[in-house]
């Protein structure tokens, strides 16, 4: 009785634990037993891969190892800050007309030619020329800068302006009016360019204004080498125009090319403007191999 419960005690462990470990269980008939176990393995990878590759190249170059070198450079600033400019009389109109023009001039010249012309008020008015020419037959390297800036800032203040007095209205008219900007009043302006300009060589640069507080620049820089191992040229402009007020009353404004700036060779530059506050330029900046190359 006794070893009859030792062995129900035995089955029951080993079916306990079987449940677990075994996957099937087989004997024959010379009473020899065998366990097999068959596994499943499932393996799923996902693998991703960025590749972010920056590369900087510095150059350095010295300039002694280059021979003769070519550099120009032209920088230049202008503009406008508190201007107020008042014209005209709505009652007496044609008082203050403003006319630039340029009529059957500036033509077969050669070289360098540079011109303004300016019939409004408070107008800059710039050409500026910078070169560099090196003709040796020696190796080196041509650089030219060319920078300009226009800054037009009329700042935020005010002034007390008798309008009354300005039309002669015999009265007191007074009104809060911005410390900068234009008040034209029964005017005209006009800027004109007819038959002119014409069979140049060279560099022109040109600059007609008839209105108020513009701003003009024609910027040229210019290096030539013979027998270039590196030509650079670099060119900037900056152009700001704020806190200006411009009223008009009874204007008119006309800007015209006519028949004008034909069979010129080189380099031309032409600003033209009859309004008020304008920013107009011209930068050209040229680095280049004279040399002939066989």
């Amino acid at each position: 009785m006794k070893k009859l419960a030792l062995l129900l005690l035995a089955a029951a462990f080993v079916f306990a634990f079987g449940g677990i470990a075994l996957a099937g269980v087989h004997g024959d008939h010379h009473g020899k037993s065998g366990v097999e176990i068959t596994t499943h393995v499932n393996t799923h990878k996902d693998v991703d891969v960025d590749v972010h590759k920056n590369v900087d190249i510095d150059v350095h170059v010295d300039p002694g190892t280059l021979g003769r070198s070519a550099e120009a450079d032209s920088t230049l600033s202008q503009g406008h800050g508190a201007a107020l400019v008042i014209q005209g009389n709505l009652f007496d109109p044609g008082q203050a007309n403003s006319d630039a023009q340029i009529e059957g001039s500036i033509y077969d010249q050669e070289g360098v030619t540079q011109f303004n012309q300016d019939s409004g008020n408070g107008n800059n008015q710039a050409n500026s020329t910078a070169i560099s020419i090196i003709k040796e037959d020696e190796a080196g390297y041509a650089d030219a800068k060319s920078g300009g800036q226009q800054v037009n800032d009329g700042g935020d203040n005010s002034i007390k302006l008798d309008l009354g007095a300005a039309l002669n209205l015999g009265t007191t008219l007074g009104l809060d009016f911005p410390a900068s900007g234009v008040a034209e009043l029964g005017t005209s302006t006009s800027a004109t360019i007819v038959d002119a300009i014409d069979h140049n060589k060279g560099i022109i640069n040109v600059n007609q204004s008839a209105g108020n507080l513009n701003s003009q620049v024609n910027q040229i820089s210019m290096g030539l080498l013979k027998d270039a191992n590196v030509a650079l040229a670099e060119a900037d402009l900056g152009q700001v125009t704020s806190n200006y007020t411009v009223v008009q009353v009874n204007t008119t404004s006309t800007a015209q090319i006519v028949h004008a700036l034909h069979d010129n060779q080189g380099v031309v530059n032409v600003n033209q403007s009859s309004g008020n506050l304008a920013n107009q330029a011209n930068v050209f900046s040229l680095a280049a191999d004279i040399g002939m190359h066989h």
